[in-house]
C-alpha cells in the first residue's frame, strides 16, 4: 500500500467545499474522539507542583485561570490559584466563590485533569 500525502489546507478545503452532510458528521466524530485521546494524554502528565492552566473547562469563568497542582484525587485536582487567577475567579465567579478581598491565593478542587496544562 503506497501511502499518500494529504496536507492539512486540502483536507479543509475538502470540508470547506464539498464534504456531505453525513461525512461532516463522520469528522466532528473524529475529532471529538482525536480531542478526547489528547486530553487523557495531557492529563497523565500532570504531577502536584506544576504549573498549570484551565483550559476547555466550564464553568467558563475557570476558563484560562492559572496555578499550581496540590493535590489529584484520581482524575481531579485540586490548584492553588496565582494572584491573578484569584482575582478572575473573585470577580467572575462570585456568586460561587466568596473568596476574602486580602486573598492573595485561592485553591480550587475538583478540577479536571483533562483541563489542566502545563505553563
Amino acid at each position: 500500500m503506497s501511502a499518500i500525502a494529504i496536507e492539512f489546507r486540502e483536507v479543509l478545503d475538502f470540508i470547506l467545499d464539498h464534504a456531505s452532510e453525513e461525512e461532516i458528521d463522520r469528522i466532528w466524530q473524529a475529532a471529538q474522539t482525536r480531542q478526547k485521546s489528547l486530553r487523557s494524554r495531557a492529563a497523565a502528565v500532570i504531577t502536584v507542583g506544576q504549573e498549570v492552566r484551565l483550559t476547555g473547562i466550564s464553568p467558563k469563568y475557570h476558563e484560562g485561570l492559572t496555578g499550581t497542582v496540590t493535590k489529584i484525587n484520581g482524575k481531579h485536582a485540586a490548584i492553588l490559584l496565582d494572584e491573578r487567577s484569584t482575582h478572575v475567579l473573585r470577580v467572575k465567579g462570585a456568586r460561587r466563590y466568596l473568596i476574602p478581598p486580602n486573598y492573595t491565593q485561592y485553591e480550587v478542587g475538583g478540577i479536571p485533569l483533562t483541563t489542566c496544562r502545563p505553563v
